[in-house]
């Protein structure tokens, strides 16, 4: 037997690995798509779809005008995204993968601004100078006269003075506060495709055209240099006069206040909305108000999910599309520059034998023959240079990574294209069922379908006979519209009958066969 310390150390060697069979997976989510694009399609041809019309609270700033969002960042963003829809090895598979640099805040040289000097602080470090150690020595003072010393002192005083002043005016704009001035910065507003519908198309256009900023965003500018201050004389704030005029406003309604001026003339009216807003009576919702008002959600929510089901049919009826056409691409054995003569509509159209012929004369002809075979590429190399002695690689062209990006970019524009004529495709194959099961007009009556009978009688024979006549041949009662199907046709088996009607027309008109116009009516006004 072992013991635990035995069955501990066999369970740490055999180490349980999971590995994921990426070909099950493929054919698994296929499968799930077809199963949802049947499902949806079935709903469509039923009718039962239809297409109507916390804030921070520290005292960091945010970055609400996306400052810190450069170009740069936004390429890398699109870059990852395509690396990540294109399943890239070196992204998923790679832990130490990294798009993004630390983003580096911009730090401020002059951390903190130097302290005006005012004259009353100069005069307050005068003093405290004289009183300290760094006073000067009044026995040198002595030395001078009098009056020597003090034009020294005020010459000196003034000078000071001016250069405080200069300082002050360069730090706080001679100690007025300053209105910082508004920059608007206008965004053009921006299509946005529907989400729902094209998840790829709206994340894409929505990074490029940073529909994140509003269509108008204010901005702090920048303090201007010295030389346009002094072209422009910037603007004073002053809160003191502001609050003078709201004292004035004030005082002047307070004293005036049992006068009638300009609101004497005129009708005050209080609206029905205004008055239910304020109002404590409580409006109490009857039986049949609620009934409406739930009725009304049920076709809203009923509506929003048929919406929602509608986009997902459009979507998976598309990629369907797009497969079928790249796997027909890729078995007739066409390049990645080579169009296929074979339009989304033709995979869904039924065609008779001559024209079915001709498009696939049009799609493969000689010149598809004719073409050049693209050599194949393999997932291993096989090394021929053991096998065949002097084999030489060369007769392969080297392509320039100019050359490559521009292949890229050509076949980026034609899947583009591509995708845009199928997306067409399904929108106008989806109107017919829109058409169908559009919302019926609400009415209480139910209507359903007649068929008409007119027991074989002409035109003719209905307006040139009289209602005796015509009552002798077949009676109201028999033409009613709401009869049961079963004695309607025995009705119709038994006065319809061709013998009976030529010996009605002999007796009426004096012909077995269709009554003339013309020699009827010259008959009648010869009688008159």
């Amino acid at each position: 037997m072992l013991s635990d310390d035995d069955e501990d150390d066999d369970g740490k060697d055999d180490e349980i690995t999971l590995t994921i069979n990426e070909a099950y997976k493929k054919r698994f989510d296929h499968n799930k798509e077809r199963e949802e694009l049947q499902r949806l399609q079935e709903k469509v041809k039923r009718g039962e779809l239809g297409d109507d019309d916390a804030e921070s609270s520290t005292s960091e700033e945010e970055d609400e005008e996306a400052d810190l969002l450069t170009d740069d960042i936004d390429r890398r963003i699109i870059e990852v995204v395509e690396a990540l829809r294109r399943n890239d090895p070196a992204v998923v598979k790679n832990p130490d993968a990294r798009f993004f640099e630390d983003i580096e805040t911009p730090t401020n040289d002059k951390a903190k601004k130097d302290k005006p000097v005012y004259l009353r602080d100069y005069h307050r470090m005068n003093l405290l100078n004289e009183l300290g150690d760094n006073a000067p020595d009044a026995n040198a003072d002595d030395e001078l006269p009098y009056a020597i010393k003090v034009h020294q002192e005020r010459a000196q005083l003034v000078k000071e003075m001016h250069s405080a002043a200069a300082d002050d005016s360069e730090d706080s704009d001679d100690g007025f506060p300053l209105k910082k001035a508004d920059t608007v910065r206008e965004v053009e507003p921006v299509e946005l495709p529907d989400p729902a519908e094209d998840p790829d198309s709206f994340l894409e256009k929505f990074m490029v055209s940073k529909a994140w900023l509003s269509s108008s965003t204010t901005k702090r500018a920048k303090k201007p240099k010295r030389a346009a201050e002094s072209e422009h004389l910037p603007e004073l704030v002053d809160e003191d006069s502001e609050y003078d005029e709201k004292a004035e406003q004030f005082e002047t309604k307070y004293n005036f206040r049992f006068e009638a001026g300009e609101e004497a003339a005129q009708i005050v009216s209080y609206g029905r909305d205004v008055v239910n807003a304020h109002s404590v009576r409580r409006e109490e919702e009857t039986a049949r108000q609620r009934a409406r008002r739930l009725e009304k959600d049920a076709k809203e929510a009923a509506k929003k999910q048929k919406r929602a089901e509608l986009a997902r049919y459009k979507q998976l009826k598309a990629k369907d599309v797009m497969n079928k056409l790249q796997r027909i691409k890729e078995i007739a054995g066409l390049h990645d520059d080579e169009q296929l003569e074979i339009s989304p509509g033709d995979l869904e159209t039924d065609f008779k034998e001559d024209e079915w012929d001709e498009k696939m004369k049009l799609a493969f002809g000689d010149e598809f023959y004719n073409r050049k075979d693209k050599k194949p590429k393999w997932d291993f190399d096989i090394e021929i240079n053991d096998i065949v002695p002097g084999f030489s690689n060369e007769s392969e062209p080297k392509i320039s990574k100019r050359q490559k990006k521009k292949v890229e970019q050509q076949k980026k524009i034609d899947e583009k294209k591509l995708k845009a004529k199928v997306e067409e495709f399904v929108e106008t194959e989806i109107i017919p069922f829109e058409d169908v099961v559009a919302d019926e007009p609400e009415t209480n009556f139910r209507y359903r379908e007649v068929s008409p009978e007119s027991f074989n009688l002409d035109p003719a024979d209905i307006l040139l006979a009289d209602d005796s006549q015509l009552n002798e041949f077949i009676g109201l009662k028999k033409l009613a519209p709401y009869r049961e199907p079963e004695k309607k046709q025995k009705d119709h088996k038994r006065y319809a009958k061709k013998k009976r009607l030529r010996e009605w027309r002999k007796q009426v008109f004096g012909t077995s066969d269709t009554p003339e116009w013309e020699k009827l009516l010259a008959k009648e006004t010869q009688e008159k």
